[in-house]
């Protein structure tokens, strides 16, 4: 790119600047500055615990749910269906028919930013849909689903998969 390593890429001579609103910047007033937030540290937190746990009975596609938010979907049975394990560890049980599901919201210990990730021993073709969000009040709903529609799908190979999630939509 024709810019000075000093400069911001605002500052390319031919004053292209793609994906902004900015379209150049005069390289004489323009500088990068030395950070002063240090970056970020990335760890693994694990969950606090298991908030609930259920049965879903999907009385449609689950892809009308997820993919277009079409109302009497699903029925919640608020039965525990988690089943603790260890350290971290929870077991669910499998759903052997297309029209039966699990659903379980874990509980963190304070709000965080980051990228969701699970370990999953499962059978080939297991899928988990999984909802990020920044709060949940169980009280309010139990399903945890906001205006954010923030989830990702996740299709299981036989045996222990490893998931990571995003966070934005």
């Amino acid at each position: 790119m024709n810019c000075p390593p000093d400069k911001p890429i605002s500052c390319r001579a031919d004053g292209h600047w793609s994906n902004d609103s900015v379209d150049s910047t005069a390289p004489e007033v323009s500088s990068i500055r030395v950070r002063q937030i240090p970056a970020t540290r990335e760890t693994v937190i694990p969950a606090k615990g298991l908030a609930h746990s259920g049965r879903v009975q999907w009385l449609r596609d689950p892809a009308d749910w997820f993919d277009v938010r079409m109302e009497k979907s699903f029925r919640v049975d608020e039965t525990p269906a988690g089943v603790a394990k260890g350290d971290s560890v929870w077991e669910f049980p499998e759903t052997p028919k297309a029209d039966q599901g699990v659903e379980a919201t874990f509980e963190m210990s304070e709000q965080i930013a980051g990228f969701p990730r699970f370990t999953i021993d499962a059978s080939a073709g297991t899928i988990v849909e999984l909802m990020a969000q920044e709060s949940h009040d169980p009280k309010k709903t139990r399903w945890l689903d906001s205006c954010f529609f923030c989830w990702s799908r996740f299709i299981c190979r036989e045996g222990v998969n490893v998931f990571v999630g995003r966070t934005s939509r």
